[in-house]
């Protein structure tokens, strides 16, 4: 006296097939929340790293001239690196003034000011962002330790 209960119900199948429409409905409002929230993501982590590229170039300079739109370090083995923004809003990288090596696209404003061994850089974008960075150049304290030896 078993039934043979193989197979779904119309009922469970409606369910299954609702709970599918849901879904399917929902992913273009998934997506798009996506695509707006990806560009913040990408311009953050792009203004990370340039700001990080740029203190380890401080890290291993001697000199430092921060002014507006333009930072310029020089090296122990008398190479000058510049960081400069263009009129077109691109931040390029030169070294010994040749080369052009894009670091940073899209930048509204690129504000470096020094003191002594440390420079401040504050960089802001197209679309408002911005980040602020402290860094310090090393050559210096090593340079003040070898002194005192």
């Amino acid at each position: 006296m078993l039934k043979n209960e193989a197979g779904f119900t119309l009922v469970e199948s409606l369910l299954i097939l609702s709970s599918f429409l849901l879904l399917v409905s929902l992913f273009p409002l998934m997506m798009n929340t996506y695509q707006t929230y990806l560009p913040t993501y990408s311009s953050q982590a792009e203004l990370t790293i340039f700001l990080n590229q740029i203190a380890h170039e401080v890290k291993e300079s001697v000199e430092i001239d921060g002014t507006y739109n333009k930072l310029v370090l020089y090296k122990g083995n008398g190479d000058q690196i510049t960081f400069e923004r263009t009129q077109s809003g691109l931040i390029r990288r030169l070294k010994n003034g040749t080369g052009h090596v894009q670091m940073l696209a899209e930048v509204n404003r690129f504000d470096c000011r020094s003191l002594e061994t440390k420079v401040e850089c504050e960089v802001v974008l197209y679309n408002s962002l911005s980040k602020k960075r402290s860094m310090m150049a090393m050559y210096h304290l090593r340079k003040g330790r070898n002194d005192e030896e």
